[in-house]
């Protein structure tokens, strides 16, 4: 899990440029977006393994620890927001700070669970790929992952069409995106 949080960050890194104006950045935003995007970058490792654990905590039979694990980096970022984008005065960059730190203490709290499992019992061989377990995780898995690979499609249709018709308002381009920013973030 930790190779591909930085596999991810190192494409996102490299691609950044293009990943914005393909999600429908304008010229306004894309400063902010980029400097968001680039510090954000480097907590995909910790919010991938966090994810990853998260799911193994919730099959060992602890959902309400991996909830935990996730609400303890929702609320840490939440309360660090205001305080490092108002009071630090620190913008963009506090926010994805936040957002970072956020996902590290509910990182930390997920990989402290690896010694409490109950059912699943981690030992050296669970670390060896098995061919045949592996087709049948993909298996189980596919459609999960067909959802997940087709929600960055849909949102780039989505933001490129608000950019496109919004900038055919009085509004401009960036209201739409906004106003969608806020309701996506507040659902």
């Amino acid at each position: 899990m930790i190779i591909f949080g930085f596999v991810y960050l190192v494409i996102g890194e490299i691609l950044l440029t293009q990943l914005l104006k393909l999600f429908g950045s304008t010229t306004e935003v894309f400063p902010f977006a980029q400097q968001y995007a680039s510090v954000t970058l480097a907590g995909m490792p910790f919010l991938i393994v966090t994810n990853g654990m998260s799911n193994l905590i919730r099959a060992d039979g602890s959902p309400k620890y991996s909830m935990m694990c996730m609400l303890i980096g929702a609320i840490v970022n939440t309360i660090l927001d205001p305080l490092f984008i108002f009071i630090f005065r620190w913008g963009i960059f506090g926010a994805a700070l936040a957002t970072i730190l956020g996902q590290i203490l509910s990182f930390i709290f997920a990989i402290r669970y690896l010694w409490h499992f109950q059912t699943i019992r981690l030992e050296k061989n669970s670390f060896r790929l098995n061919i045949k377990e592996s087709l049948k995780t993909c298996s189980m898995g596919i459609s999960s992952s067909a959802n997940q690979i087709a929600i960055p499609f849909v949102q780039i249709i989505l933001y490129n069409s608000l950019t496109y018709y919004g900038a055919q308002t009085v509004y401009g381009s960036d209201i739409p995106l906004a106003a969608c920013g806020i309701s996506l973030w507040c659902w």
